[in-house]
């Protein structure tokens, strides 16, 4: 997908949930794709949230372009 680079510089966190197990499972995004067409879910896991954490900056910028 074209967002899975911007979610891994986000630094997102996956939220996996298991049916049968009733479990939840937290994995960053980074450890998530382990390599072409290979993730990190079990077979009954399914992707319930992402976790997008809000980064909070001091630093101001405004940028005028012409």
């Amino acid at each position: 997908s074209d967002v899975n680079p911007v979610l891994q510089a986000a630094g997102a966190v996956l939220e996996l949930h298991r049916a049968e197990a009733n479990s939840v499972r937290h994995i960053p995004i980074t450890d998530f794709f382990l390599a072409y067409r290979r993730v990190a879910m079990i077979d009954d896991e399914i992707l319930v949230n992402i976790h997008i954490p809000l980064q909070l900056s001091t630093n101001k910028t405004f940028l005028r372009s012409y």
